[in-house]
């Protein structure tokens, strides 16, 4: 069964949970499949700030030593280097990256769960090549206005008893959970035909107009996007998912089905959030109305947001445009956001009546 989880640091202060954070890794442009690892992975505050989709992990392997591999980045596999990689000879935790799924994970990129109560009830993570166990480095004050701890310092303690001696031992833990489990083999799926919506404004559905008759496909697109309140039996604010493999999808309009949703993230010129978003969402035509072949520009991935259990809500991220999400504004307005997502971006993905359910990762 697939499993997918978060992980997180924990602060113990004598003895007692006083904050907890979700870790994340960013690995945007990564390629290199050997070295030291890519990427940073940071710590969000969950008291100060949201965890974004970088914070999930698909868990690789049933027993032990198992694997997490990045949803966000689905090349990218969490690592512990080793502390010679660095200055201050203390380890950290980055990513190593995979062109294609490994038959099996290095030591570098496995782990064991040990399943010791530590008064909090929490498990203790080790890193299988150096046989330590994993824990928040001490002098790292927490505190961040931001609530974010980029390059997460990890100190190595090789004893057990030592960690379960500790009265601040400050562990890492595991919380798993299954995302949209159908049957027995736990499979994330998505509806093979959606209306999407902001989680917050269900009613408000994204459509595309002013595509009819188009022909070919033209540079800057084809179309303009809308999200108003309508009818979601409406065949323009319906959209067939088209799986193109390794957790990309693409989007293909029901009422003009030449069509496939397209996203421009050039409009978004800084890594943080802007007031009102930015770039550009509408269509681009592609003569096989069946194709995989879509460009980056019309190929995104679904990040699980796990709000709720019962509805699928997710993240809809660019490929072309890595920090550019989906956004649907409250005044109707249908654009992208940059940085961290928030609820303009949590995309409510309803199937329709007759569509099936299909497998994205």
């Amino acid at each position: 069964m697939s499993r997918y989880c978060t992980l997180s640091y924990n602060q113990i202060v004598g003895g007692t949970l006083k904050g907890s954070g979700k870790i994340g890794i960013n690995a945007e442009g990564a390629t290199q499949s050997s070295g030291p690892g890519v990427g940073i992975v940071s710590v969000y505050d969950v008291f100060r700030c949201t965890a974004t989709s970088d914070c999930l992990f698909e868990r690789i392997g049933v027993g032990e030593p198992h694997g997490y591999r990045s949803i966000q980045f689905p090349n990218v596999y969490l690592r512990v280097g080793t502390p010679a990689d660095y200055a201050d000879r203390k380890a950290r935790l980055n990513g190593q990256f995979y062109t294609n799924p490994p038959s099996s994970l290095s030591g570098w990129e496995s782990f064991v769960s040990d399943s010791t109560d530590l008064r909090t009830g929490m498990n203790l993570l080790k890193s299988q090549q150096h046989g330590t166990y994993l824990q928040w480095d001490p002098s790292v004050s927490w505190f961040s206005m931001t609530g974010i701890f980029p390059n997460a310092i990890i100190a190595m303690e090789k004893s057990k008893a030592a960690v379960l001696g500790m009265s601040d031992p400050n562990p890492f833990s595991i919380t798993e959970f299954d995302v949209e489990t159908r049957g027995t083999n736990g499979t994330y799926w998505l509806p093979s035909r959606v209306t999407m919506a902001c989680f917050t404004r269900p009613t408000q559905l994204l459509g595309i107009t002013g595509v009819a008759g188009a022909k070919w496909a033209e540079g800057p697109g084809i179309g303009s996007t809308t999200c108003t309140n309508i009818d979601p039996s409406a065949p323009n604010v319906q959209w067939d998912v088209i799986m193109k493999g390794r957790g990309l999808i693409s989007f293909r309009s029901v009422a003009n089905p030449n069509i496939f949703l397209r996203m421009d993230g050039r409009g978004l010129t800084t890594d943080s959030p802007l007031p009102s978003g930015g770039g550009l969402v509408n269509g681009q035509f592609f003569t096989d109305t069946n194709t995989t072949s879509t460009s980056t520009w019309e190929s995104f991935t679904a990040m699980p947001v796990p709000l709720n259990a019962s509805m699928r809500v997710y993240y809809v991220r660019s490929l072309q445009f890595p920090k550019a999400h989906l956004r649907l504004g409250a005044d109707g307005s249908v654009n992208c956001q940059s940085g961290m997502p928030g609820t303009n971006e949590q995309m409510l993905l309803t199937g329709v009546a007759g569509s099936n359910l299909i497998p994205v990762l």
